[in-house]
């Protein structure tokens, strides 16, 4: 292990080093490893440091981090919907969770936060689409999904893309015309009733979830599916992967 740690370093070992066999997957726990991580082969690279943070108001489940204005996070979660913004104090190793608004369905598992200030939210299992301005709800749609995993922006700012579960679909958002939508309890269904709000159908898996998305330097987008975890690869405007 002295040896090892030596030359992970960059360093002469010393020659009276002891070298120590360590089976890293039955002896040490890799959350004991701090800076270092090991690969599947043993090798010891560079790894994370994990701090935890002490604060209040973080809710039960947080499933989404968003980069907020001010160097602050939004944070999707649930079982009560909520949006959260949190403020962390790095130095001083402390956190602090304001409601920016509670959403009308139990989960929150997508956030994006848009260049206006305003947020793009997708929940479960009710598959809401929510525009929120001024920490109250501008927009909701419900779309023909029990949930929404995943928001990413397209190449034009005022485009997104939602990735969507049971069924895995991605749904292309024209925010400007999403925002005069107004707020709506009932799923729609109808391709063209879900035009008029600005959501179209991007693509469609032959899996149940697209649970990510990431646009490529092309333009291309990139999709995780979930059970199968498959990748699958659209192109930019759309259509069969």
């Amino acid at each position: 292990l002295a040896l090892a740690l030596a030359a992970a370093a960059g360093l002469r070992a010393d020659p009276l080093s002891r070298k120590t066999e360590a089976d890293f997957y039955r002896d040490v726990s890799s959350r004991d490893l701090h800076g270092l991580a090991t690969r599947s082969d043993g090798r010891l690279v560079a790894g994370p440091v994990m701090t935890e943070l002490s604060g209040k108001g973080a809710g039960e489940l947080l499933w989404c981090l968003e980069p907020a204005p001010g160097g602050k996070w939004l944070a999707g979660g649930g079982p009560g919907g909520q949006v959260l913004e949190v403020s962390a104090d790095l130095a001083a190793g402390t956190y602090s969770a304001r409601e920016v608004v509670r959403l009308g369905d139990r989960q929150v598992y997508a956030l994006k936060s848009l260049p206006d200030g305003s947020i793009l939210a997708g929940t479960s299992p009710g598959g809401g689409l929510y525009l929120i301005r001024g920490g109250k709800v501008a927009t909701r749609v419900a779309l023909p999904v029990d949930s929404i995993f995943d928001i990413i922006l397209a190449g034009d700012r005022g485009t997104a893309l939602v990735a969507t579960g049971n069924p895995g679909r991605v749904y292309r958002v024209d925010v400007g015309r999403l925002a005069s939508a107004g707020v709506s309890a009932e799923r729609v269904s109808d391709a063209k009733a879900l035009e008029g709000k600005g959501v179209t159908l991007f693509g469609e898996a032959d899996d149940h979830n697209l649970r990510r998305l990431a646009r490529l330097s092309d333009g291309r987008i990139a999709a995780g599916s979930a059970p199968k975890g498959d990748i699958y690869l659209f192109a930019a405007g759309g259509g069969a992967p």
